[in-house]
């Protein structure tokens, strides 16, 4: 039944398209695919190498999630979905940093804060957090590199990238809708990259505890 009703949504899906586009799709979803099994195949190791357990999906064709502890982080990767989030170890109230536009009103001890660099600024169009933290973020000068940093390296890729109140969610762009995955060759980077970024943010949670 969920084989079949994938394919029924495929298929209206595609009946959206001229023909000379569904010809176009449909090589391009041939290499999605290929490349999506190549990267499944390798990525329970890559993700074993890092200190994530696979596991396996529902249905035999799904591959499932990676999960495990990285650096005291809980770490999730779906790949069947180019997503990976990263969890704080303590909630940071009141934060949200996201390329995307504000999607609701400020909260009661909420503030939008600005920072003295240009391009932090208008990449991340919502730079929220608690009137408590906006100083302290609003001038570390390191969380605005590194998120700078990560941005201008996988801008072409980057689909979500949301800094919440307990995780840091990112989701990519490899493959269609249908044939979504996450290269087994780029994943221990975009790891460890994301690692140091929640470092961050968790370095700075405990410097206001500390003051």
């Amino acid at each position: 039944m969920y084989i079949i009703k994938r394919i029924l949504n495929t298929l209206n899906f595609l009946s959206n398209f001229s023909p000379l586009a569904l010809v176009w799709m449909i090589k391009a979803s041939t290499f999605g695919y290929a490349a999506k099994r190549i990267a499944f195949k390798k990525l329970p190791e890559v993700g074993a190498k890092l200190g994530l357990k696979h596991k396996q999906g529902t249905y035999i064709s799904d591959f499932g999630e990676l999960k495990g502890i990285i650096n005291k982080h809980e770490v999730t990767v779906e790949p069947e979905e180019s997503k990976i989030e990263i969890y704080f170890k303590h909630t940071y109230n009141n934060l949200y940093i996201s390329l995307a536009k504000p999607y609701s009103h400020l909260e009661k001890y909420e503030v939008d804060f600005i920072t003295k660099d240009w391009k932090f600024n208008s990449t991340f169009r919502t730079k929220r957090v608690n009137k408590k933290y906006s100083s302290i973020i609003s001038e570390n000068r390191e969380l605005i590199y590194l998120l700078n940093k990560f941005y201008c390296k996988w801008m072409f890729r980057l689909e979500t990238f949301i800094i919440s109140d307990t995780s840091l969610y990112c989701e990519l762009k490899y493959g269609y809708h249908f044939n979504k995955y996450l290269p087994s060759s780029k994943l221990e980077t975009l790891i460890k990259e994301l690692i140091v970024i929640v470092d961050k943010v968790d370095d700075i949670y405990y410097s206001t505890q500390n003051n």
